[in-house]
């Protein structure tokens, strides 16, 4: 018997996909999805390199590097410590020259593993809830096709691999709708304070995430709340207070024991200063990206909405598939109904509340357009049960073919920049970073090879998700979008990734200063005074204080002087600097200006 003909290999072949993907293989998908490119590159600007570098300066710092996140003395008014806590503890358990990792895990890498953490743990919970609004004793019904819509969305591509706070508020989001949910489902008083404890540490968490929109996501909770859970409305109000105190507090202690250094008195003016009358050009940015931010969620709400937009109509898909799963039991039918309906009602308070707080919004930001996530595709999961066959079946189409495109497209350029073939594809890789070599990296082909082989079976067996005699369509289409966008990250951090970070790191760009700066002070320990965009602060922080120099704000007395500026830009640093050097990452990128101070 052939190795083709054995029972294994009939088995394999004859073994389907799951669609939906049960609770468990959303968790594998979002293991591997949000850990592929936590380790292996540099901090990357910007947000990824701010987040780092506020980790760092609390790693090197003191209580009030701590209390006020900062970048080496530059005030951070728009981050909660939150997640750079979990950031700085990682850097001191996981960071280079420690004992548990014997130094293989950088600094910057151990930064971004909280970052992993918390999005694996938002998935974990978006199944645990979504075990109590789709699920039923049998298995018509996944629990995890919410969680599913979750990792499927776009604006999670890029903001769920670096070192961001974002993650904490959309986790502390998550744990309070589940908290809101149980509080309106308990019987028992065990289960009451349990709810009670989610919902208020939760909101007191929400506040220390992030700071004027962790705030405003702590108003909007509160108001959804007290309109959809009637029965949670004193203990939101509780959570709500503790935060604020608890908000009030570490900032006056922070102000007391903070350096001259830090600037710290300009907090709450700057929170003040984050919220005002809409403004167009804001408005704009925000409808522009919560399009592809919050896909496939919006369609599927739509779709929803749709399906059920007259009351004879309404919870019909559901309603169907219930009565088949749980025949005549009409208690347990309509409680699956009640929780579904709660469910819905707090969500889309919730994301018309972000709604109403992104149109006063004064700055560009994406943490609440990410706490929007979690809501939208708990309602998204119901319209991706309640499509109608047709718009499943051109869904599941659509993301056949774009991620069959996509991942083409990123494998063949890809190959060019590992192996330099087809010479042609190689040279456009080269352009597109002037000063770049081509690097060949056998585990990055192996690894890209074995999802392009998985993605390919998934093609042939993957399951329509729903009998073919059912009213409603499959749910083939939201996993393979999720599967698609899996793909597409782990071909772009493993073919691509030599590319990528060339254009991205400052590491050379800190090699070069470091000669220079040495060349022109050799002290031991160097100040330099630095008038930098904060991604930039954080990423020369870190590499040029491993060789003991170290960056300051511009107001520092210090004998060099480092500028940023655009690369078409003339710059003046006044009289008495004298220009030594000039460079940067790229013709095209900001270009760096070294001043010595001239007797």
């Amino acid at each position: 018997m052939s190795a083709a003909q054995s029972p294994f290999w009939r088995r394999i072949a004859a073994f389907e996909m799951p669609s939906p993907l049960p609770p468990q293989a959303v968790l594998a998908l979002a293991c591997v999805y949000f850990f592929v490119g936590v380790l292996g590159h540099d901090p990357w600007k910007h947000d990824d390199a701010i987040g780092f570098g506020i980790a760092w300066t609390m790693h090197i710092g003191g209580v009030a590097d701590w209390l006020l996140p900062n970048i080496g003395g530059i005030a951070q008014h728009d981050e909660g410590p939150l997640y750079f806590w979990c950031a700085a503890l990682a850097i001191k358990l996981f960071g280079a020259h420690t004992a548990l990792t014997a130094g293989w895990i950088a600094p910057y890498e151990a930064a971004r593993l909280p970052a992993f953490m918390g999005w694996l743990l938002v998935t974990w919970r978006m199944t645990r809830i979504g075990k109590t609004l789709y699920a039923t004793h049998s298995n018509a019904l996944a629990g995890g096709i919410g969680a599913l819509v979750f990792v499927g969305c776009a604006g999670l591509f890029t903001r769920a691999h670096q070192a961001s706070a974002e993650v904490a508020v959309v986790l502390c989001l998550t744990f309070a709708i589940e908290g809101l949910l149980r509080l309106n489902a308990a019987s028992a008083a065990r289960d009451t304070n349990r709810a009670r404890s989610m919902v208020i540490l939760s909101m007191a968490a929400m506040a220390w995430a992030t700071a004027g929109q962790g705030l405003a996501l702590i108003l909007i909770v509160a108001l959804s709340a007290a309109w959809a859970v009637p029965k949670a409305r004193s203990t939101v109000a509780l959570g709500a207070a503790l935060a604020g105190v608890g908000v009030l507090m570490r900032v006056d202690l922070g102000e007391w024991l903070a350096s001259p250094a830090v600037p710290t008195s300009t907090w709450h003016t700057a929170q003040w200063a984050s919220w005002g009358l809409p403004q167009a050009n804001l408005l704009a940015f925000y409808a522009k990206n919560a399009v592809w931010f919050t896909f496939p969620a919006w369609p599927l709400v739509f779709a929803w909405a749709w399906r059920n937009r007259r009351d004879a109509q309404a919870h019909s898909a559901l309603r169907d598939t219930l009565n088949d799963t749980l025949h005549d039991d009409a208690q347990m039918r309509a409680g699956v109904l009640g929780r579904a309906r709660e469910a819905r009602r707090l969500c889309l308070g919730l994301v018309l509340g972000m709604v109403v707080a992104l149109s006063f919004a004064q700055q560009q930001g994406f943490a609440l357009l990410l706490a929007s996530l979690p809501p939208l595709s708990l309602i998204g999961g119901f319209g991706a049960l309640a499509m109608r066959r047709n718009a499943a079946a051109g869904f599941d189409w659509f993301a056949a073919l774009l991620g069959s495109g996509y991942a083409i497209y990123l494998a063949f350029y890809g190959f060019a920049v590992q192996t330099g073939v087809p010479p042609r594809a190689a040279a456009a890789m080269l352009r597109r970073e002037p000063g770049f070599e081509l690097v060949m990296s056998p585990w990055a082909l192996g690894l890209a090879g074995l999802a392009l082989l998985a993605w390919a079976w998934s093609l042939l067996r993957i399951a329509r998700g729903t009998p073919r005699a059912a009213r409603i369509g499959t749910t083939r289409g939201v996993t393979r979008w999720a599967l698609g966008l899996a793909l597409s990250w782990i071909l772009l951090m493993t073919l691509w990734l030599p590319n990528i970070e060339y254009g991205k790191t400052f590491r050379n760009v800190a090699a070069q200063l470091t000669q220079v700066i040495r060349h022109a002070n050799a002290t031991a320990q160097v100040c330099v005074a630095a008038e930098l965009d904060d991604s930039e602060r954080a990423s020369l922080l870190y590499f040029l204080g491993q060789s003991g120099i170290v960056l300051k704000p511009i107001t520092a007395t210090c004998p060099l002087r480092l500028s940023s500026v655009s690369h078409d830009s003339v710059h003046t640093p006044g009289a008495g600097w004298l220009l030594i050097w000039s460079g940067g990452r790229g013709p095209r990128t900001e270009q760096l200006l070294l001043y010595r101070k001239t007797p």
